[in-house]
């Protein structure tokens, strides 16, 4: 296995001095076969880009030395969107291996075709490095700007691409599409096999074939090739294009065997016994050592994708990994085997697919199945697989990550097929939060906490953001999340970031306060609080198309809760509610409870698969479309001060035992009682009042009569009169059922009967009233009397009812300056009328003359009359 690397190596030094030079300019190889350009597409197979692709050319020639690729491409630009496309070409190569021949650059118009190859500006430069995605490579590209290219104009350019990585060792396996999201008039691909080594083909949503010709040539033509436009967010196993896979690897046991030699382990390397040394403690027990040797390798070994010729192929040495402190993926997975195995831990190297491993089996065996690797670790009967590139990891090994690669193929010598991964446990992709809010306070105030609970993968996406940006930054990042639900709330806290390393959990603690959080509700007369479970927001993304013809990609595994506490203001009282929705990818509930003041709202999701199927995406969409409606939750008060729940989404229903629908019949049941009882009562009074006062006053000579007194009198009925109808008018409202539902769907029995009580002193006050009005009318003596405590008792019911007002409306609005300048004024009022009435001379000559059927017979009003006498008196 030594001399293969070693054979590697040399050749790889022979090509380095072979292709010095960047490019050549030559002529087409003789053994190319020449394709003809189809006719212009017609403008309905064009795609929007201003260009119509004409012709996709590609050859292979496979050969024991000098195996090459040729690539011919022919477009036509249609308008001028696409010129700049057109007239740009860029062709990268590695020239480690690799010798990039140029052989034609046509501009064809007009049925001539011109070369540019001594026209167009032609630059070669090093490939582009994605520092952010820390990738690099020694890659070289060739840039070439066309000259002259206009609206109707062929572009034509060919090339090759002369010489294979020697690590391959003469293996080729490749992956061909057979159609693209633009159409395209003709795709031809040919190969040439002079290796004599047999190509397995497997053809995938595709019924084109490569036909095979005597001299060891395959050829596949196209005609008309349709664009394809993919649904959105199809899972990374299913390819929506057609392709073809050829190789000529002939098992997963010559993969194994052409990659193990690779990866043998440096376990007695002095570098790794220095390190193991430094990391290993001897109380540590295995997973201890094997949970810090991965450790050291993600954490402290930068990690860089340097996709560099050769070593894109074959990992580096571990001590030089070390001394160099960054590594690509190969070098991270021999440094973490090394270190493992030289505590005795017993492990093996893994090659897996970041996206496609779940379509493995489907594959012929080749090396274009892996782009990742991973440690399989061994023990005692537990086996885990360890990514090595992963970073902010913590937990034991049970409780660490591991995205789900569905199968991997291990470097173990004999191995002859896939193995599957075992599915990464429910608790591996977990978020929970708890929301707590206050709404006690009788002013507009609303305190708020968010409790959130991370586990599994987004345990170590929140490490990363904090390692990234920091705690403040992620706290100004939560507030600004935050205040897109509530408008204008601030902090009262900073945030807290608690660890428990074991569990591999995190969770953070937020602290807000809103000083107005009550807010108008548009065209109607209440103010409100919405609340949505925003965790359920973020992943519950109802698809906007309403069929598909492609799988739907979705989260999996992942479990989401989302409890809603809110602490409202004693008496309150709440509907209980359920809801369920169970579809076949995922399950989703929601449970509203109310107890001791306290409405909880819980949310509750998990997902059942990755994927779901067109047939079944119907379903699913209206399923997850109730299930995101369900999350609106509202409270709500009018501006009368009654708080009611509201959500529109759905009707609220009563209770499975009938309890609302039997309060609200209870309350009316009540209600009549009080009107008949309190009626009753004030029958009663009012025959009292009579049975003490009989007899109306007889008016005799000397009562006064003059109109400023008839004046005042009438201002006295007016006074009644108005009392009375205003007593009526406050007497409708407690008839009103709407009042009495949303106070019986609101408050506690307790409170609901001081309402009652008041409504009984209002029909008490209504029979005083009507009782007044009689002895007014009459000129009884007892109306004064009794006026002036109707007056005193209307007083205190306005103070009642002020209280009772501020109890119902503490959430929202208090008892305000204007209101209590309004029931002095009212009181002061009353009070002046009530010294008047009773020192009033002409009230008094009014109601206090007693009649004469009360007087004893012969007795006469004693009337007094001056006589003109000039007599001087005498007694």
């Amino acid at each position: 296995m030594l001399k293969r690397i070693v054979w590697a190596v040399c050749c790889l030094l022979f090509i380095n001095s072979s292709f010095a030079q960047d490019y050549q300019v030559v002529a087409t190889p003789d053994w190319v076969m020449d394709v003809s350009i189809p006719a212009a597409l017609a403008s309905d197979e064009q795609n929007n880009e201003g260009r119509a692709w004409l012709l996709v050319d590609r050859q292979y020639l496979l050969a024991q030395q000098n195996s090459s690729r040729f690539y011919r491409y022919v477009s036509q630009v249609t308008s001028p969107e696409g010129i700049d496309d057109a007239a740009s070409i860029t062709i990268d190569f590695t020239p480690g291996y690799q010798q990039l021949q140029l052989h034609a650059l046509n501009v064809i118009r007009d049925g001539q075709r011109i070369s540019q190859l001594h026209l167009a500006k032609i630059d070669v430069k090093p490939a582009a490095n994605d520092a952010q995605s820390r990738v690099y490579n020694q890659d070289q590209q060739l840039s070439v700007l066309l000259h002259d290219v206009q609206v109707g104009d062929v572009v034509e350019y060919s090339f090759s691409r002369v010489g294979e990585n020697p690590l391959f060792a003469g293996h080729f396996a490749i992956w061909l599409d057979l159609a693209w999201r633009t159409s395209v008039g003709k795709v031809s691909y040919r190969l040439v096999n002079r290796s004599q080594t047999p190509l397995s083909f497997r053809y995938h949503r595709s019924d084109a074939t490569f036909d095979e010709s005597d001299d060891q040539s395959f050829l596949l033509q196209i005609d008309n090739v349709a664009g394809i436009k993919p649904d959105e967010d199809y899972p990374n196993s299913f390819q929506p294009f057609p392709y073809v896979q050829i190789s000529d690897f002939a098992s997963w046991q010559q993969v194994v065997g052409w990659m193990l030699p690779r990866f043998e382990s440096r376990e007695r390397d002095p570098a790794i016994l220095k390190l193991a040394q430094q990391l290993f403690a001897e109380s540590m027990n295995q997973e201890q050592k094997a949970l810090k040797a991965l450790s050291y390798v993600q954490d402290r070994i930068r990690f860089v994708d340097p996709d560099m010729g050769l070593h894109a192929q074959l990992p580096l040495p571990p001590s030089q990994v070390l001394q160099q402190g960054f590594a690509d993926v190969k070098d991270k997975a021999l440094l973490l085997l090394s270190l493992l195995r030289s505590q005795g831990i017993e492990s093996k190297i893994a090659l897996v697919h970041q996206r496609l491993g779940k379509a493995l089996p489907e594959f012929l065996p080749a090396q274009y199945g892996f782009n990742h690797l991973l440690v399989q670790v061994a023990l005692g009967e537990q086996t885990y697989w360890l990514d090595p590139t992963r970073q902010h990891q913590q937990g034991s090994l049970d409780t660490l990550y591991q995205p789900n690669r569905h199968h991997a193929l291990p470097l173990i010598e004999g191995q002859r097929d896939l193995v599957s991964l075992p599915p990464p446990a429910k608790q591996q992709q977990v978020k929970r939060v708890i929301e707590e809010i206050d709404l006690t306070s009788r002013s507009n105030n609303m305190m708020y906490k968010i409790i959130a609970t991370y586990q599994g993968f987004y345990a170590d996406d929140l490490r990363r953001e904090l390692a990234e940006e920091g705690q403040v930054a992620l706290e100004q990042d939560y507030l600004g999340f935050t205040q897109k639900y509530y408008p204008g709330i601030s902090l009262r806290a900073p945030l807290r970031i608690d660890y428990d390393y074991k569990e591999n959990i995190v969770t953070t603690t937020e602290f807000y306060q809103h000083d107005d959080a009550w807010q108008p509700v548009e065209n109607e007369p209440k103010i409100a609080i919405q609340f949505e479970p925003f965790l359920m927001d973020d992943h519950l993304k109802v698809p906007e198309e309403d069929t598909r013809t492609m799988p739907l990609a979705i989260e999996y595994p992942l479990h989401l809760s989302h409890v809603t506490r809110i602490l409202l203001e004693p008496g309150s009282s709440m509907e209980e509610q359920q809801l369920a929705v169970d579809d076949p990818a995922f399950s989703y509930t929601k449970n509203v409870t109310f107890s001791d003041g306290v409405l909880t709202i819980a949310y509750d999701y998990y997902s059942k698969t990755d994927v779901v199927n067109p047939q079944d995406f119907a379903l699913y969409k209206q399923n997850l479309q109730n299930a995101y409606e369900a999350g609106y939750y509202q409270i709500s008060r009018k501006t009368s001060q009654i708080i009611k729940t509201t959500q529109p989404a759905e009707p609220r229903a009563p209770s499975e035992d009938g309890g609302e629908l039997q309060n609200e019949e209870q309350v009316k049941h009540n209600l009549w009682y009080v009107v008949v009882f309190a009626g009753l009562a004030g029958m009663a009074i009012i025959w009292l009042i009579f049975r003490s006062d009989p007899n109306p006053v007889q008016y005799t000579e000397g009562m006064p009569s003059s109109s400023v007194t008839m004046a005042i009198n009438g201002v006295i009925l007016l006074i009644a009169l108005g009392y009375t109808i205003n007593g009526i008018s406050d007497f409708s409202d407690y008839f009103d059922q709407q009042n009495w539902t949303e106070l019986a769907q609101t408050y506690s029995s307790g409170f609901l009967q001081l309402i009652e009580a008041e409504l009984a002193l209002m029909i008490l006050t209504l029979s005083g009233l009507f009782a007044v009005s009689l002895l007014y009318l009459q000129r009884r003596h007892t109306f004064v009397p009794v006026f002036c405590v109707l007056l005193v008792a209307d007083v205190l019911l306005g103070m009642v009812d002020a209280a009772l007002v501020g109890i119902i409306g503490r959430q929202q609005v208090e008892f305000t300056l204007l209101d209590f300048a309004y029931l002095l004024l009212v009181m002061l009022v009353e009070v002046i009328w009530v010294i008047y009435l009773a020192l009033n001379q002409s009230v008094k000559a009014t109601f206090n003359q007693r009649s004469v059927k009360n007087r004893p017979v012969g007795e006469q009003p004693v009337r007094i009359t001056a006589v003109e006498d000039h007599t001087p008196l005498t007694h």
